[in-house]
């Protein structure tokens, strides 16, 4: 998941854990090429409002 509040982040990541789900997050949207590129992922959540 990828968004710059960070509250909506944790919020995320615990509501995913509990339904063992393996939840990455990141609040840089400059990171995504390196994410994409060292990982595989079945869905991305993706704040499209950056601040």
């Amino acid at each position: 998941m990828i968004d710059d509040d960070e509250d909506v982040l944790l919020a995320a990541k615990r509501l995913l854990k509990k339904h063992n789900y393996q939840v990455i997050i990141e609040k840089n949207p400059n990171k995504i090429p390196f994410l994409l590129n060292n990982d595989v992922y079945d869905v991305i959540l993706l704040d499209m409002n950056f601040s």
